[in-house]
């Protein structure tokens, strides 16, 4: 699953709390709606350019190679590399080389490359991958992450409590205790799972997947307090 991000707070000098801006982490630019094309059929003109410009100006293994290429055409574009939860099942095939490629594409690119993922748990979704299978190729790209020395780009639907458990598990083993670095993308767990990623040193992704419930509007407050 591709992920492209867009580098818009840079060589900034004040506190890190004052340098905190709102950003686009998941941007999807491979998708084919950004050229027009909408469930096979082309409604209107190639218009890509122009959304980057709107980008910049204010503020998924091949799709990874796909959007390596895209993130060559332009020096504010880089992209994650990682395998979705929902897609792991490609991975069961052959998971050693699977990662090795990953690793190989990541070590090969390392200018573009910004983090492991989206990698994750979903157990929404379970029609497309098991969650046993979803547990075992997570832990790989943990430990890729680990190795590449790499932040994380999270996915997490109602499995907030077992990823946690990974994340500390991995922590002790493969990052020697030391902090994980990365981000929760659309997060939608409780406050309470707010605050243990927070105290891992993870930020959190909001968006309207993430404030569909009363409980989940107590999301709002981690924006002010964070």
């Amino acid at each position: 699953m591709l992920f492209l991000l867009f580098r818009l707070i840079s060589h900034c000098r004040l506190p890190m709390a004052s340098c905190r801006r709102f950003i686009d982490i998941g941007a999807n630019l491979t998708d084919k709606v950004f050229r027009g094309c909408y469930r096979g059929r082309s409604l209107h003109a190639d218009d890509f350019d122009a959304i980057l410009n709107r980008a910049f100006d204010i503020g998924s293994y091949s799709d990874a190679c796909e959007a390596i290429k895209l993130s060559r055409t332009d020096e504010r574009l880089f992209t994650t590399v990682g395998c979705h939860p929902t897609r792991c099942i490609e991975m069961d095939v052959d998971p050693s080389e699977y990662v090795q490629q990953m690793e190989t594409l990541i070590n090969d690119n390392q200018r573009k490359v910004v983090a492991v993922g989206e990698c994750g748990l979903d157990y929404d979704r379970e029609f497309y991958c098991p969650r046993d299978i979803q547990r075992k190729h997570f832990k790989f790209q943990l430990q890729l992450a680990s190795r590449v020395r790499l932040p994380l780009f999270l996915h997490c639907r109602a499995a907030h409590e077992d990823l946690l458990s990974a994340l500390k598990q991995v922590q002790a083993e493969a990052f020697h205790d030391q902090p994980i670095r990365g981000v929760v993308h659309t997060f939608d767990g409780t406050w309470s799972q707010a605050e243990q990623f927070l105290e891992m040193g993870l930020y959190l992704g909001v968006n309207g997947c993430s404030l569909k419930t009363e409980d989940q509007l107590a999301v709002r407050a981690i924006v002010l307090l964070y």
